[in-house]
């Protein structure tokens, strides 16, 4: 029996622990059930993910498109290849290419009254507050509101612009037009070409300090040099005295003046006579033959580059003389006739507007941006291609190449 009894002891301790290892084989076996499933589902969770994140990234990648848009500019003889250089940056960079078109001065205020009227279709237009209308343009709806497209892809030209100057461009409440931002105080002058003050000798012009005092000179050069203007145009050169900051209330149907308290002004009041003095100063200049005809005034810049204009209405700003010198060839010497002051008409004398005939609002934002935000892009579109249209002379420093083609205008780019 004792030994019956190790031999039952010894089979039942064999069959609990064949039964153990049984049941720690099927744990096991189950055990590897749940894991390996969980770790499938972890892989397919995984795939989907990356599947959708790339049919997102497909939406987010841009479509390529084109755009058109007007700028002024004088024809340049050599822009394609400028064009073309800037077009691989902007298709890199938005996906997009771009029809420039150039106007000049003379041509830029019909052709885009041409261009409104008939509904032609494009993206983006040059605009100001004296030629190709702002405000007129706004009014008859040929542009878009841009404060959403603006806040959603021009950000960084948002942030740069102070908020002040925004507020300048708005029209009943709404921006329509990007400021080519630069100089918004206003300092109404004349520039003077001093090549033909001193080959012709014209006059001392350190002694010109106010509108009145160009008389002397502009009959100078009309006795001395027949065939160059004494003055492009009479403009306004301040109706009134320069100390009130006077300025046009914008978008209303009657002519309506106030001064730097925004008080109104009545042009039937005190200073009247003032305003009567001055244009009859300027009806005299032009019976005396000192103001170019409003022919010639479509061509003036070419007539300064060929030295045929002495005296030009001008912004005084820095850099003026310089910059009147790389255009036309010529020295010139700024000089201002009122005084400085913060003024809504600089702040929209140069702007983008987007077409409400664009199919690419969005794509015309970013190329607003980018011109804005990416340094390469916009100093090709002014001074052209290094060493084929400027030389650099330092590291922030260029040198034009004289008669190479190309130069862009900066202030309206």
């Amino acid at each position: 029996m004792k030994k019956m009894g190790v031999k039952w002891v010894v089979l039942v301790l064999t069959i609990v622990f064949l039964f153990t290892v049984l049941l720690s084989g099927c744990s096991d076996k189950k055990d590897n059930n749940v894991t390996s499933p969980q770790s499938e589902n972890t892989q397919e969770t995984e795939k989907p993910t990356e599947t959708a994140n790339e049919e997102h990234n497909k939406e987010e990648e841009l479509e390529h498109v084109e755009l058109i848009w007007y700028m002024l500019n004088t024809p340049q003889t050599d822009a394609e290849s400028v064009y073309e250089e800037a077009n691989k940056i902007i298709k890199e960079k938005i996906n997009a290419t771009v029809d420039f078109r150039t106007e000049d001065y003379g041509t830029m205020e019909e052709k885009m009254k041409m261009v409104i009227a008939s509904g032609e279709k494009f993206d983006i237009c040059w605009t100001s507050n004296w030629l190709n209308q702002y405000e007129p343009n706004v009014r008859r709806g040929a542009y878009l509101p841009l404060d959403e497209l603006i806040d959603k892809y021009a950000p960084k030209t948002k942030e740069t612009i102070p908020e002040t100057v925004w507020d300048m461009t708005r029209i009943d409440g709404k921006i329509y037009g990007v400021p080519n931002y630069q100089i918004c105080v206003g300092w109404p002058g004349v520039a003077i070409n001093k090549t033909l003050v001193d080959q012709y000798d014209l006059g001392d012009i350190s002694q010109i300090k106010r509108y009145e005092d160009l008389e002397p000179l502009l009959i100078a050069c009309k006795e001395k040099t027949p065939g160059i203007f004494p003055l492009d145009a009479v403009k306004n050169h301040g109706q009134y005295p320069p100390e009130l900051g006077i300025e046009p209330v914008p978008g209303l149907p009657i002519p309506l003046n106030i001064d730097k308290n925004n008080k109104i002004i009545n042009p039937l009041g005190p200073y009247d006579e003032y305003r009567r003095a001055r244009l009859e100063l300027n009806r005299r200049w032009i019976e005396m033959g000192l103001v170019m005809d409003l022919m010639n005034q479509k061509n003036l810049n070419a007539l300064a580059s060929a030295g045929k204009v002495l005296v030009m209405y001008s912004q005084i700003k820095p850099g003026g003389e310089v910059e009147k010198k790389m255009q036309t060839g010529y020295e010139w010497v700024m000089i201002p006739t009122q005084e400085p002051r913060l003024d809504r008409t600089m702040c929209i004398s140069t702007l983008q507007a987007i077409s409400v005939t664009s199919e690419n609002p969005e794509r015309a934002m970013m190329l607003i941006e980018l011109v804005n935000t990416d340094k390469e892009l916009y100093n090709l579109l002014v001074f052209g291609i290094e060493n084929k249209h400027y030389k650099k002379i330092g590291p922030n420093r260029i040198e034009p190449i004289k008669d190479s083609g190309y130069q862009g205008i900066a202030w309206a780019i």
